[in-house]
């Protein structure tokens, strides 16, 4: 089997996409945080530090794990599946 680079740039972009979107969600919510809390930057630095340190522990392990019992393309195609179906498809314009 001969490595097609179109599909190789194509999932590397989708695989960083995948991975920056919690992040952009957690930095979505420290306005609110904020808000709530009267806090600062320099005060909010913990929640998006606190964040890595959670996804680095968990998610990477178990993805870790899952690719050693299951195997590295097994596991991507599962994650990009499932990332498929929640992502909603365009609907038509209206005439």
């Amino acid at each position: 089997m001969t490595a097609n680079p179109i599909r190789t740039v194509a999932f590397a972009g989708a695989a960083m996409l995948v991975s920056y979107l919690p992040f952009s969600a957690v930095d979505g919510a420290l306005g609110a945080v904020a808000a709530a809390t009267g806090a600062g930057t320099p005060r909010l630095q913990w929640v998006s530090d606190a964040f890595a340190v959670a996804l680095a522990a968990v998610a990477t392990l178990w993805a870790a794990v899952l690719t050693a019992a299951l195997g590295t393309t097994a596991v991507a195609t599962a994650a990009l599946l499932r990332l498929r179906r929640r992502i909603p498809s365009p609907q038509p314009a209206a005439p």
